[in-house]
C-alpha cells in the first residue's frame, strides 16, 4: 500500500463499500487516492469522514482502528525555535 486512503479503503472492502458505508459518491472515495494536481487529497481520507468511517466499519465487523489512519503519516521535525530571551523586562 502506498497511502493511507488506499490502505483503509482496501481494509473496508474497496471503494464501493466505503462509499456505501458513508453515503457518499464513489467518485469522492476515488479522489482520496488522487494527487492534489488531479483534484484529489494526496492519499489522505478527509478528517470529516474518518470518525464516521471508523464507526461504520466497526459496526460492519471490520477491524479498523485509529492507528490505520496514521501508519502512513510522515514524521515531520518541528521547526527550530529561536532561543528564549529574557530581554524586554518580561518576568
Amino acid at each position: 500500500m502506498d497511502s493511507q486512503a488506499r490502505y483503509v479503503i482496501d481494509k473496508c472492502g474497496g471503494p464501493k463499500a466505503v462509499a456505501t458505508m458513508l453515503g457518499i459518491k464513489l467518485a469522492s472515495v476515488y479522489k482520496w487516492t488522487y494527487p492534489k494536481e488531479r483534484g484529489g487529497t494526496n492519499g489522505l481520507i478527509p478528517s470529516t469522514h474518518q470518525g464516521e468511517l471508523l464507526n461504520r466499519a466497526r459496526a460492519a465487523g471490520i477491524e479498523l482502528t485509529p492507528d490505520d489512519f496514521f501508519q502512513f503519516a510522515e514524521i515531520v521535525a518541528p521547526a527550530e525555535a529561536p532561543p528564549f530571551s529574557t530581554a524586554g523586562g518580561v518576568s
